[in-house]
């Protein structure tokens, strides 16, 4: 195994190499979020490509859009954000079906709410 100092080292270097070509990664990640009585439940997803976020949907913003969260996103037309919503509010519609699906199954309180 080698030192730590050279592990650190390597790490220092790993986090300084900025790349531009090659393989990266994408990944949404998607969150609904209920609490008994509290109404609607929340909706969250966040778009990131390798460990960098680069937009955010939250359902209980008021403007109830994608945002981009850098710089570089801030250039996509219209229609990019236009079909992202799109996609998003199914999943939103999609995520509560699921939440009252798992209500019916394990509700324990017997009233069948």
């Amino acid at each position: 195994m080698p030192p730590p100092t050279f592990l650190l080292l390597l790490s220092g270097a790993l986090v300084l190499t900025e790349t531009r070509a090659g393989s990266h990664s994408i990944t949404y990640l998607h969150t609904l979020v209920s609490r008994p009585g509290l109404g609607e439940p929340r909706f969250i997803c966040v778009g990131y490509v390798d460990d960098t976020q680069f937009l955010r949907f939250d359902s209980h913003d008021p403007s109830q859009k994608m945002a981009p969260t850098v710089r570089w996103m801030e250039q996509e037309s219209s229609d990019y954000w236009r079909s992202l919503e799109r996609i998003v509010k199914g999943h939103v519609h999609i995520a509560k079906v699921r939440l009252n699906n798992l209500r019916r199954y394990y509700n324990q309180s017997g009233t069948g709410a």
